[in-house]
């Protein structure tokens, strides 16, 4: 009797936990919806009825967060606002931001969402195919360097630099090399310092202080961004390369130069020679 008391015992407790255990089974997480962010583009329309050809008209598309842009889409040419995704209905409902402090308009269209592409098809069943341009996070930006023997800093601020040309012999095989100094503006310029964590902005006298005779540095010029050339797109405007003293820019140079090696970031006009 008491064999069978002491069973039963032990065996309530280890039920009791194979029931709470199914009662408290974790769920299953829910799965992560990718980020809308990024810059869209499409189109929608187009065709031909009647022996006549309709060109497709050209939409945009831009989202940072809850916030969105739209031009040219079929039920909003224009608009501004916010926008709320439900995954079950797979519609996404947007409220543009209204003139005068009037209500905001909403509209809204289903969603079909595969990676980069995305179809909104709205209630008359009009679809927007759109494409996210490509995008790279924490880009290496290309920068065009030069790298150059710096003499030192002037009390003017110019950087005094020796650049050498190879002059070579036509008869006995002599190579030399000949040093040519010349000076370069600072004025406007960002000096950078590379450091063991990353890149440090210093001023002009702490460059002086860390210069010494015949030191490596790098010299790049930050050109003029070219944005009057043909765009198009209305939503976002092609920039050309990124700055020199760009994030972007800043990654390369800790990838690819030691630390203590100074950055000159000049102005275009700089790279004029001064007497």
């Amino acid at each position: 009797m008491f064999n069978h008391l002491w069973h039963l015992f032990v065996l309530i407790p280890a039920v009791a936990c194979v029931v709470a255990a199914q009662d408290v089974a974790p769920q299953k997480p829910l799965v992560d919806v990718p980020s809308l962010d990024g810059l869209w583009s499409g189109s929608w329309g187009g065709g031909q009825r009647d022996g006549v050809v309709f060109q497709p008209v050209l939409a945009e598309m831009a989202v940072q967060g809850e916030l969105v842009e739209l031009r040219h889409f079929r039920n909003a040419d224009r608009g501004r606002g916010r926008f709320q995704l439900d995954q079950a209905a797979r519609r996404i409902r947007i409220s543009l931001e209204a003139e005068n402090k009037s209500p905001p308009r909403i509209v809204e269209f289903q969603y079909q969402w595969n990676g980069d592409k995305l179809t909104l098809t709205d209630n008359d069943q009009v679809p927007v195919v759109l494409s996210r341009q490509p995008a790279q996070k924490n880009a290496h930006a290309n920068v065009a360097v030069q790298l150059v023997i710096a003499n030192a800093i002037k009390e003017t601020g110019d950087l005094s630099i020796t650049e050498f040309s190879v002059l070579q012999s036509k008869g006995v095989a002599v190579t030399v090399h000949q040093p040519v100094t010349r000076s370069l503006s600072t004025k406007d310029s960002v000096i950078l310092q590379l450091q063991e964590t990353g890149v440090k902005k210093i001023t002009l006298d702490e460059a002086r202080g860390l210069l010494s005779a015949a030191t490596p540095v790098v010299i790049t010029y930050r050109n003029a961004r070219n944005t009057g050339a043909y765009q198009s797109h209305e939503l976002w405007t092609n920039l050309g390369l990124a700055l020199p003293d760009s994030e972007a820019a800043l990654r390369t140079y800790a990838r690819l130069l030691r630390p203590g090696t100074l950055i000159f970031v000049l102005p275009e006009e700089a790279s004029v020679p001064v007497p």
